[in-house]
């Protein structure tokens, strides 16, 4: 194996806070290690200002949303979820929409 071949096999996570810390300083380091195959997470999203459209300027293999975040939007009338609490995680490949057909009558 080749030194640089090792950055293939790592995956770092991080929180929502430590990001929100040095947003930008975050986006150039998370940008440089996916270039070298490095896979980012980031884990408890959901704990503090949490938003959909920060998450879209970070290079990311996943996003790890926090228990409370979870109950909390069910606690609130919501009435669609999605995740653990429905299903294990499953490969992309396994997975398969509900369909709706429409009933004419």
């Amino acid at each position: 194996m080749e030194d640089g071949d090792i950055d293939r096999f790592l995956h770092i996570e991080t929180t929502e806070e430590a990001v929100r810390q040095d947003v930008e300083r975050s986006v150039d380091i998370f940008s440089v290690l996916q270039e070298r195959g490095v896979e980012i997470s980031i884990d408890d999203f959901g704990t503090g200002y949490s938003s959909l459209t920060f998450l879209q300027r970070l290079p990311l293999a996943s996003v790890k949303i926090d228990r409370s975040f979870a109950f909390d939007a069910a606690r609130d009338d919501c009435d669609e979820m999605q995740g653990f609490l429905h299903a294990a995680p499953m490969p992309a490949t396994n997975f398969t929409l509900p369909m709706r057909v429409p009933v004419s009558g």
